[in-house]
């Protein structure tokens, strides 16, 4: 079962107000978290706080945007609320203690693909997610070879012969990994590794 991350009115418009950069990085995150699942993906991306608390954190050249999300049933992630590192200050503390409980109201609900659809209007969005998505693909392949694998990040590390931290780095889009990295992950996962370049 594919997982699912939806956000409330209340978290789009702040989403909606971020610059293109953050925005893109964020929606391709959310999107990570369908394609691989929340508990695959790992730091700098995603941080388990506790219980059913997640914070998942986008970072761009404009700076670093969080959201907080809960898992409601199943698969099922929803926003509670998104914010910059640096609005540590009384005034967002409270908005985003109002805009929880504006949430728990029952608000109407967004999927990240229509959220992503409304976005794309912008070309400056456009470009930001193109760049993003490129690194997140990679994310995603690594996390799904090594989960069809059924592996650990320590297990593949020992069959690689380097430590899971620095599996945890490569998956986590921390590194740009040479051909050879690449070469020997796959074939630790039963893989074949594919180039493709693709005209844009």
């Amino acid at each position: 079962m594919r997982w699912a991350v939806e956000t409330h009115d209340a978290t789009d418009a702040e989403i909606e107000a971020l610059p293109p950069g953050l925005q893109a990085r964020l929606i391709r995150l959310m999107e990570a978290v369908e394609n691989v699942g929340l508990e695959q993906l790992r730091e700098p991306h995603v941080k388990h706080l506790e219980g059913k608390l997640w914070e998942l954190r986008a970072k761009a050249a404009e700076g670093i945007a969080r959201g907080i999300y809960v898992t409601v049933t199943g698969r099922r992630v929803i926003v509670l609320h998104r914010g910059f590192r640096e609005e540590v200050t009384e005034d967002a503390t409270r908005r985003a203690g109002n805009s929880q409980r504006a949430n728990e109201g029952g608000e109407a609900m967004t999927k990240i693909a229509e959220l992503k659809k409304r976005l794309m209007n912008n070309p400056a969005f456009r470009q930001e997610y193109e760049k993003a998505d490129a690194e997140f693909q990679l994310v995603e392949a690594l996390i799904g070879a090594r989960t069809k694998a059924k592996l650990s990040q320590a297990e593949l590390a020992r069959r690689i012969g380097t430590t899971q931290s620095a599996i945890a780095r490569l998956e986590g889009g921390g590194v740009s990994p040479s051909l050879n990295t690449l070469r020997r992950y796959a074939e630790a996962t039963g893989s074949k590794l594919e180039i493709n370049l693709v005209r844009s």
